[in-house]
């Protein structure tokens, strides 16, 4: 009975998800990475953006060569207006994660990844047009939207939670970690090279973030063609505001805006005097009370 009822549920004799699964339907066994793919290309997605805007958003506004900040803004303001750019996508994916994660435990995995994907590329749009037009407003308010929308990072995370035993947990959440190291180092060196109008004319700052769309286009695409639903009906849960959602604990996007706000001010102390990083250290310490205090966060956050 209880193998009958698994498998009308689509689990395995274990009680977990095979998504269907097999080495006989060519897509790979329980094993396999082949058919977690998507779900790691959503992950790099959710930090090469991230990267991107700490490679073009700080020469941008130290330096004012496109022109974003009157020619005459003082430092300080500079530094300030740098910081809450930084500060803008983590906080989104901060506030979302929980959010999110818990929608794709009530509705599914693959609903919830293709409407924050498809929200995600506009949102990378926007921010490109906003360096087009020059506007401060839009290119913080995209940041932030696109922050919320790839909080999908978690529902990724969950759905190949899914699927693995726990004998290759250590294994395939490693990979997790691979893909967003991955992002950091391919996001800096390609974003910066497609914001180098000396390497082809047309190139700036906005190029990067035109790229990074395209990116998240094939994502999107690569996950409506390839990726199975891992949560089934018969797993999905209603909503409850009284217990804290377990998988806000397995997203890290405030750690990373932590240690990105802090290298920045590090970087003003070395380069500019003291009162000018004030305001930076100042974001500092407050995302780092953030981080300390973030189980007061759990208790509102949404569980499925």
């Amino acid at each position: 009975m209880a193998r009958a009822k698994n498998a009308e549920e689509g689990r395995g004799p274990g009680g977990r998800a095979e998504m269907g699964w097999s080495p006989a339907d060519g897509t790979g066994g329980p094993g396999s990475l082949k058919p977690l793919l998507p779900l790691y290309a959503v992950v790099f997605a959710g930090f090469v953006g991230y990267s991107l805007m700490i490679t073009v958003f700080t020469p941008m506004i130290m330096s004012n060569h496109d022109l974003l900040l009157r020619a005459d803004e003082p430092m300080s303001r500079r530094v300030i207006l740098l910081g809450l750019l930084l500060c803008l996508y983590p906080l989104g994916q901060f506030a979302g994660s929980p959010v999110l994660g818990a929608l794709s435990d009530r509705f599914g995995r693959k609903p919830v990844l293709m409407i924050s994907l498809c929200f995600t590329t506009g949102c990378y749009a926007l921010i490109a047009i906003a360096l087009e037009l020059r506007s401060v407003a839009l290119l913080a308010s995209a940041s932030l939207l696109a922050g919320l929308a790839e909080a999908n990072v978690v529902a990724a995370q969950s759905a190949i939670a899914d699927v693995i035993t726990p004998q290759e947990r250590n294994r395939f959440f490693g990979y997790i970690y691979l893909s967003a190291s991955s992002a950091y180092i391919v996001g800096p060196l390609v974003g910066g090279k497609l914001a180098d109008p000396d390497l082809v004319s047309w190139f700036s700052d906005a190029t990067p973030f035109w790229a990074a769309m395209i990116v998240l286009a094939i994502t999107t695409a690569a996950t409506a063609f390839f990726f199975r639903e891992t949560n089934p009906p018969g797993r999905r849960h209603s909503v409850s505001f009284r217990r804290p959602s377990p998988i806000f604990e397995a997203s890290f996007p405030i750690a990373v805006c932590a240690g990105s706000i802090g290298s920045t001010s590090l970087s003003i102390l070395r380069s500019l005097d003291f009162s000018a990083a004030i305001p930076c250290i100042w974001w500092t310490a407050s995302i780092s009370a953030c981080r300390r205090f973030r189980s007061m966060w759990h208790g509102w956050a949404f569980r499925l």
